[in-house]
């Protein structure tokens, strides 16, 4: 029986341990990497179009005005190397969202992985934080070959 109890009292020590730290952030890991590409992807997406004919109390149709048929939806995907790891990340892009097409491609950037996000610093001082998508080793380079 002493078993079974002490059991029971490490998985719940372990349960308890587990919803603290689940609550926790991590500690964002920050330094200067290297933006190797940014990509503005502009797509239409399909819209419901919706046509109502109404009559009015003098039997006179008129409709409602309808939708455009399709929308714009803009995707930014960046990427930068940090300590030897390729992070490609990406945003929406909308009206008032920040639009990364203005930074410069093969230039230091200060960057931190804050959780699932990439978090970059901008040319104006404030933070990009776009959504990682994809971590990648950075290739190893072949040796300079002795022709």
């Amino acid at each position: 029986m002493t078993n079974r109890n002490s059991l029971l009292a490490l998985l719940g020590a372990l349960c308890m341990l587990s919803q603290l730290q689940a609550g926790q952030k991590t500690a964002a890991v920050c330094h200067t990497g290297t933006l190797l590409d940014v990509q503005e992807q502009t797509d239409l997406i399909p819209t419901v179009q919706i046509v109502q004919v109404h009559r009015n109390k003098n039997n006179k149709d008129w409709t409602t005005v309808a939708p455009p048929s399709a929308r714009k939806e803009t995707t930014y995907t960046v990427k930068v190397l940090l300590d030897g790891v390729i992070y490609t990340a990406r945003s929406g892009g909308d009206f008032w969202a920040y639009k990364p097409s203005s930074l410069v491609v093969n230039s230091p950037v200060e960057a931190c992985i804050e959780d699932r996000k990439l978090a970059i610093t901008r040319p104006d001082g404030k933070k990009y934080r776009p959504s990682i998508v994809r971590r990648e080793q950075q290739p190893a380079t072949p040796p300079p070959s002795a022709d």
